[in-house]
């Protein structure tokens, strides 16, 4: 099983579920369903959760399938 970019950058910077989403405005349970792959973020949200993560977009913008 794949794992998601999200929860990897969180987990090696030692951030909880809650730390992260607090810290990009949204719900725990919505930072759950994006790191389970269930909801893509906006490149708004994005921006936020690599502000919040402190990395640049780019380095979470790769599990964000786009149709690109």
């Amino acid at each position: 099983m794949r794992v998601n970019r999200f929860k990897l950058v969180r987990l090696e910077k030692g951030l909880r579920q809650l730390d992260v989403a607090r810290a990009a405005g949204i719900a725990e349970g919505y930072m759950s369903r994006i790191e389970t792959g269930r909801v893509i973020p906006s490149p708004e949200l994005l921006r936020r959760l690599a502000a919040a993560l402190d990395v640049p977009t780019e380095s979470l913008d790769e599990d964000c399938d786009r149709g690109r």
